[in-house]
């Protein structure tokens, strides 16, 4: 699970952010390791053994998926330089948060080999040090989403460049009518641990390494199936009103603000493009 929500990081900010890419991707080996490292506590062995899987994984997604965030990227450009009225602005972000949505999934079913390797490199220490992690982190999430955010404004002038008064308005009155469901998250990744380690039949002293590569495998092939109804559906909820939303912010573009977000896509898709081949 920590890997592929690594993962998840990694790629929405590829995809997503647009600033810095290549170094992203450069130093994307070293970051994961480093995580891994840091939430299971490895030893050398562990190390040397976790490091080749996370470049092929790596590897696999620069050649593989890297093209299809391009084509994505273009055919986003294309889609909103068509827009001209409400409606068709609402179907056209619809229809791209879907394609970037199934983008990342695809990728992680790319890797999924080598995310149940790594699974494989782990003992019941490990795992212990996991759990202790991934609470401590399900606490920060908690504690995170009572602070104001202005990582959302960030990312927008990542894309468009400066934002007016009326438009960073618009974000802070989305973000206190339509809050991401956070404690829904945190009851969530709470159940879903629950769940993960029955299937993988992990008990209080051991670790089924066969039952967890099965188990492992299952998140990687179906990770909505692993999540509560409950969160499912807030989700759901929170992200109709977010494409609305952003249909509402693109219409508020001005002319320069539109110009800095297709030369950005532009940039963006040549770059993913060239580091498919590097």
């Amino acid at each position: 699970m920590l890997l592929k929500s690594t993962l998840l990081v990694l790629i929405s900010a590829f995809v997503v952010s647009c600033s810095q890419t290549k170094m992203a991707v450069n130093w994307a080996d070293t970051f994961l390791a480093w995580e891994v490292n840091d939430v299971f506590d490895l030893n050398s062995d562990q190390k040397k053994q976790v490091r080749p899987e996370i470049n092929e994984a790596l590897k696999v997604t620069k050649k593989e998926m890297f093209p299809k965030y391009a084509n994505v990227l273009m055919d986003a450009k294309a889609q909103l330089m068509s827009i001209d009225d409400q409606p068709k602005a609402e179907a056209t972000v619809a229809t791209l948060v879907e394609q970037l949505n199934q983008a990342v999934e695809e990728s992680f079913k790319k890797v999924k080999p080598q995310i149940v390797n790594i699974s494989q490199k782990l003992n019941f220490k490990n795992w212990e040090e996991f759990k202790d992690d991934f609470e401590d982190r399900t606490e920060d999430i908690e504690e995170d989403s009572r602070k104001p955010s202005k990582k959302f404004e960030k990312r927008v002038e990542d894309w468009v460049g400066s934002i007016n008064e009326s438009q960073k308005k618009s974000i802070v009155e989305f973000q206190k009518s339509h809050p991401f469901p956070a404690a829904e998250r945190v009851k969530n990744r709470r159940e879903t641990m629950a769940k993960f380690e029955a299937q993988a039949e992990i008990t209080a002293t051991a670790l089924n390494k066969e039952k967890l590569a099965i188990a492992v495998g299952a998140v990687v092939d179906d990770y909505q199936s692993y999540q509560t109804a409950s969160y499912n559906k807030a989700v759901t909820e929170y992200r109709d009103h977010l494409k609305k939303f952003l249909a509402q912010f693109y219409m508020s573009l001005d002319q320069k603000q539109k110009e800095k977000l297709f030369a950005n896509i532009d940039k963006r898709a040549k770059e993913f493009n060239e580091m498919a081949v590097e």
